[in-house]
């Protein structure tokens, strides 16, 4: 084949020459780089795989018939593919070959059948759309998307002048008023914001939001520096860390609570406010500095410890104090960059912050996003993270570049609904980025994407994937378990553990070795790229279930200190 973008049917081509075996090595660079990039050749690609293990099963146990509504139902049930590049099938089953095209046609028809019936009208499949064109099947998968630019997460005393909206729900871009009250906001960038009638404001992206009357005070994490709110006055541009701004169409007040902002105004007006400052700024660009503390709006109040908390944490009192001696320790290990871990105790902030003692390099602070508390591995309420409601993650900021890596985190799975659940993943997948998440038939899911060579740098960029096999339900459904991955570039070598027992290890190929990661902005619990996301549609990827803590090492835990870990963390012994 011709080299250069991949059409459709030469798409499709390749694709069917990878099942068989029969592809040349040339191809088989082209069709990785494709399956690397494009969300939707990789769904063509897992439909085709499963199509040809169907027809094998069917041609082992029926021979060469049409498939009825219930191996319709069987070819939906099927895994997804493992990694491409180690498939191989019988030629005998090729779509190249002719003879079972009737059946290949027969299934097709049975499943649109069952797609039909079994989703509803008026709603569209999450999975996957078929047609068929002579003997050509084209298969169209369709990722679950939802809308929005943030959650609105709270709501006191509030009277709406628009459409009331329900807490938990997503704020897309339009005009929302309020007579009186307060909401608050959590955007996906991480800003946190409470505004308080009578307000109109819109938001307009993960990183602004238009205010044209009513009160704001937004804290503003680390990774969402820059953020913007818009006044008829001219534009306030945070430079970290918390602000409050009133607004009307005449003028605006603005206070700095903590590090500083910009007023951009004008063709040429850029002022910078320190803290404690209080700004009178009016439409006309007149800037007075005032003494007073006016715009200062108070924090939502949060709901305090529980009597169930204090009997369980008398309960595991032991445990509990031996692994706060064990992870003080461990906060002062050279190679920890993040420690975070969800204090039951401080119910009123949204900030997770990060335990390390350690200086050079370290993580941010994580900024909690819609995320609701829960009960901790230990029974203590409010330990933990729920990242059940929509758009649930952590926002944190990892500075510097590693060699090596080593993750590990508790979690409790409620259900793998999505075909990818975020663990902890980079905004983008950039080159040098790590990418680390749970498949939805239970195998964990790591890369890192190596750096483009200079004789292919009009090529896109390919990661390779580093799976575990299914982790087993007994451990994973609904039960606190520790999740562990090591990435170590001196020994070529991938390992993955569960509770403490390493379950694959996989070598690195020279050609896949990165040797300097960077993360940067990224998520627990979720996947977005809200520093540049202008469209509110964005992929679901967050974790259905609970996490009570994350570490992150600039270096290879062993064997021996992973065991250790899970056993003075382990709170079912």
């Amino acid at each position: 084949m011709n080299a250069g973008p991949l059409n459709a049917r030469e798409r499709s081509q390749l694709m069917d020459d990878l099942i068989t075996g029969e592809i040349s090595e040339a191809d088989l660079l082209r069709i990785e780089a494709e399956l690397s990039i494009d969300a939707q050749a990789r769904q063509e690609y897992y439909r085709k795989l499963q199509l040809d293990q169907l027809l094998e099963q069917e041609a082992r146990d029926r021979g060469a018939c049409v498939l009825n509504s219930e191996a319709a139902r069987d070819f939906d049930s099927l895994r997804p593919a493992p990694d491409p590049i180690n498939v191989h099938r019988s030629p005998a089953l090729s779509l190249a070959n002719r003879w079972w095209v009737p059946l290949l046609v027969g299934m097709a028809a049975s499943w649109l059948l069952f797609q039909f019936l079994a989703v509803p009208h008026g709603k569209r499949s999450p999975f996957v759309a078929t047609s068929i064109q002579g003997d050509a099947l084209t298969t169209v998968v369709n990722e679950q998307s939802a809308s929005g630019f943030g959650s609105l997460t709270g709501l006191s005393n509030v009277v709406w002048d628009s459409a009331p909206i329900p807490a938990g729900s997503l704020l897309t871009n339009r005009d929302i008023r309020l007579l009186s009250g307060m909401v608050r906001l959590e955007l996906f960038s991480g800003v946190d914001i409470v505004i308080e009638g009578k307000a109109d404001f819109t938001i307009d992206s993960p990183m602004q939001l238009t205010l044209r009357s009513g009160k704001a005070r937004a804290r503003v994490p680390e990774p969402a520096h820059g953020f913007r709110i818009k006044t008829s006055s001219g534009d306030i541009v945070d430079l970290g860390t918390e602000f409050s701004v009133d607004a009307n169409l005449d003028h605006s007040r603005i206070q700095v609570v903590e590090g500083e902002i910009e007023l951009h105004g004008g063709k040429s007006l850029r002022k910078r406010v320190r803290p404690g400052t209080t700004i009178s700024w009016a439409s006309d660009g007149l800037l007075t500095e005032v003494a007073d503390d006016a715009t200062k709006i108070p924090s939502v109040a949060s709901i305090g410890p529980t009597e169930f908390q204090q009997i369980t944490q008398r309960r595991h009192a032991l445990k509990i104090q031996r692994w706060q001696q064990y992870t003080a320790n461990l906060r002062r290990d050279q190679r920890l960059v993040a420690l975070y871990q969800v204090n039951p105790g401080d119910k009123q902030t949204r900030r997770l912050p990060n335990q390390v003692k350690s200086i050079n390099p370290r993580a941010s602070v994580g900024a909690v996003v819609a995320s609701q508390r829960a009960p901790d591995r230990w029974g203590r309420e409010g330990g933990a993270l729920s990242f059940r409601p929509m758009g649930s993650r952590v926002r944190v900021n990892v500075p510097g570049e590693f060699k090596n890596l080593s993750l590990f985190c508790w979690v409790k799975i409620d259900k793998l609904d999505r075909r990818y659940n975020s663990l902890f993943l980079t905004d983008g997948h950039e080159e040098h980025e790590p990418h680390w998440q749970i498949m939805n038939d239970g195998r964990m899911f790591f890369s890192i994407k190596p750096s483009r060579k200079t004789t292919e740098l009009a090529k896109p960029s390919r990661k390779k994937i580093f799976f575990s096999p299914p982790i087993e339900s007994s451990e994973l459904n609904d039960r606190w378990t520790m999740l562990a991955t090591t990435y170590n570039t001196d020994q070529r070598r991938v390992t993955h553990y569960v509770n403490g027992d390493v379950i694959s290890s996989q070598s690195i190929q020279d050609k896949d070795v990165v040797e300097t990661i960077r993360i940067g902005a990224a998520s627990i619990g979720n996947w977005s790229e809200p520093m540049y996301q202008t469209d509110p549609e964005f992929v679901i990827r967050n974790l259905n279930g609970a996490l009570d803590e994350l570490a992150i090492f600039n270096g290879v835990l062993s064997t021996q200190e992973i065991q250790e870990v899970f056993q003075t963390g382990n709170p079912h012994e």
